[in-house]
C-alpha cells in the first residue's frame, strides 16, 4: 500500500512536470502580439516575465496593424488609409500592458478603449498615441512625469487639465476634439507643438500664453483674426486650413514663420 501511495505520487509529479509551460498569458491577442514583434518570439514560444522587462515599445493599429517601429507604423498607415482599409480594432482593456513595465513608447489606436487607467503605473512612458478611441477621461496621465509626446487626435476628451502635471511634454495633437477655446491648453506651460488638424476654434485670443510654441496647426478659427500668433517669439511652422489663405493676407507680412496649408 505505501509503495503504490509513492508510486502514485511520484507519478502525479512527472504529470505536472511534463504539462507544457504557456507562459505568460494575455487579454488582448494583439497586444500580444506587438509585445511578440519586439521580443522576436513566434505564436508558439511561451513568453516569460523576465522578457517583458525588456520590451520598451508596442506599435498597434486598428484591427490588423501591428508594427516594429512607429517609421513602420505610419508607413503602413498611410498605406491603410490609400486603400481605404482603415478598421476599427478590437482591444478594449489595456491592462495588459502591465506586464510590460519598463514601456517607453505606446501606440495603440482605433481601438475601443475608454479606460486608460493602466497607464498611470506605467512611469516610464514618454510618448503615448491613443487616438480614436472612445476615450474621455485622461486623468491617469496625471501620473506620468516623463511624457513628451501625446496624441489624443479624435478622442472624446475635453478636459486636458491631468497633462498639466507632466513637466516634460513638449507635443501634443488634439486635432478632432470637442474643444473651441484655446483655454484649454494655457496650462501646458512648456508646450512646443501643438495640432488642432480638423479642429475649429472660435478665436485665437489667449495664444500668447502659450510662450513656448514652435509649431501650431488649427483648421479653422472662426473670428478669422490671426494676429496673435504675431506675438509668438518662438513660433516657426504654421499649417491652416486651405479656406483661410484670405485671414492670412492681414499677417502675413509680419510673420516672422512659415506657412503652409492642409
Amino acid at each position: 500500500l505505501c509503495a503504490g501511495f509513492v508510486l502514485g505520487r511520484f507519478t502525479g509529479l512527472l504529470e505536472a512536470n511534463s504539462k507544457p509551460d504557456t507562459g505568460i498569458v494575455f487579454q488582448e491577442p494583439m497586444i500580444e502580439q506587438a509585445v511578440r514583434l519586439q521580443l522576436g518570439k513566434t505564436v508558439d514560444e511561451p513568453l516569460k516575465q523576465d522578457e517583458l522587462l525588456s520590451v520598451y515599445k508596442l506599435y498597434i493599429f486598428g484591427d490588423s496593424l501591428v508594427a516594429k517601429s512607429e517609421e513602420e507604423l505610419q508607413t503602413e498607415v498611410r498605406e491603410l488609409f490609400d486603400n481605404n482599409n482603415m478598421k476599427v480594432g478590437l482591444i478594449k482593456t489595456l491592462i495588459d500592458l502591465l506586464k510590460t513595465p519598463n514601456l517607453e513608447e505606446v501606440y495603440i489606436s482605433m481601438q475601443k478603449i475608454t479606460d486608460i487607467s493602466p497607464l498611470a503605473s506605467l512611469q516610464k512612458l514618454e510618448t503615448v498615441s491613443i487616438k480614436n478611441n472612445p476615450i474621455t477621461d485622461i486623468s491617469p496621465l496625471s501620473e506620468l512625469k516623463f511624457l513628451k509626446r501625446i496624441s489624443l487626435f479624435d478622442t472624446r476628451v475635453t478636459d486636458l487639465s491631468p497633462l498639466f502635471n507632466c513637466p516634460m511634454l513638449f507635443e501634443l495633437d488634439a486635432g478632432k476634439l470637442p474643444i473651441r477655446s484655446l483655454e484649454a491648453f494655457h496650462g501646458l506651460k512648456g508646450l512646443q507643438n501643438l495640432s488642432l488638424y480638423e479642429t475649429t476654434i472660435d478665436t485665437l485670443t489667449g495664444m500668447n500664453k502659450l510662450t513656448q510654441l514652435k509649431f501650431f496647426e488649427v483648421s479653422g478659427v472662426i473670428d478669422g483674426d490671426l494676429t496673435p500668433m504675431l506675438s509668438l517669439t518662438h513660433l516657426k511652422n504654421v499649417v491652416l486650413g486651405e479656406d483661410m489663405r484670405q485671414a492670412v493676407k492681414t499677417i502675413e507680412r509680419e510673420a516672422n514663420f512659415s506657412i503652409s496649408y492642409r
